[in-house]
């Protein structure tokens, strides 16, 4: 009598996920991550602020990245030119990280009282106007935001040991936000900034100046170090059809 084979199930199959799903994961990442960023900013007159922001970031993307999200349109389009995402996913992973964004900062101006949210001025990341300029806040953002694009490509999204890749991607937040946090808050992530820059106009009785006049930079920057990152990630470093073997 002959017996049925038995199948063993992919293990690739059994992690594929919906493009809703995908969208959802990076929504829910980016609420998690913006509101645990905003609200140690509460805390901060008793702690080193720079240190504090630093392994905070971190250790969050290192949790969060085991849902196998980005959380950073940055990333995203590191990967999207990376070949690592199809392009016409990005718009959909960018909305979802702008939304998961925004709700993330609403809960931080839930939990505070409004003295205490414009206190920590929304949690949002600014340009330190008064010792640097604009072009210093690009190079600055474009630089950390290079090392953090470069590190997913390298060890998230291109390598099969995702749990020391995730740690290396939270491991270069860390010292992304220590080297230039004192510039710009040192984002590497639009949504990080858009969510708190949003909804501090909204509920802040008055804003500092600049407060939009150089967000642009949040979104410059990052762009920029994805960009050099993914060219490259393509020019030398991929494990299939790089430029220079």
């Amino acid at each position: 009598m002959e017996t049925e084979p038995v199948l063993i199930p992919d293990p690739k199959k059994a992690y594929e996920h919906s493009l809703f799903n995908k969208c959802f994961i990076e929504f829910l990442g980016d609420l998690i991550f913006v509101f645990a960023g905003t609200m140690q900013g509460y805390i901060n007159n008793s702690m080193d602020a720079i240190l504090h922001a630093a392994f905070l970031h971190g250790l969050a993307i290192f949790m969060l990245k085991t849902a196998l999200g980005h959380f950073n349109p940055a990333v995203s389009l590191g990967g999207a030119l990376g070949g690592h995402l199809p392009l016409l996913h990005l718009p959909l992973y960018v909305g979802s990280q702008l939304l998961g964004g925004i709700c993330g900062s609403l809960l931080t101006y839930a939990v505070l009282s409004k003295e205490e949210f414009t206190a920590i001025l929304a949690g949002a990341t600014l340009l330190e106007t008064d010792t640097n300029t604009w072009y210093q806040g690009i190079i600055s953002e474009s630089m950390i935001s290079f090392m953090l694009v470069h590190t997913s490509l390298n060890a998230t999204m291109g390598s099969a040991d995702k749990v020391l890749g995730h740690l290396a991607a939270g491991m270069t937040v860390t010292i992304g936000i220590i080297a230039a946090g004192r510039i710009t808050g040192a984002s590497m992530n639009p949504a990080r900034s858009f969510g708190p820059n949003l909804i501090g106009w909204i509920f802040i009785d008055e804003v500092p100046e600049g407060w939009w006049e150089y967000h642009y930079i949040y979104w410059v920057g990052p762009g920029i170090g994805a960009c050099i990152a993914a060219a490259i990630y393509w020019l030398f470093e991929r494990t299939e059809k790089r430029v220079v073997r």
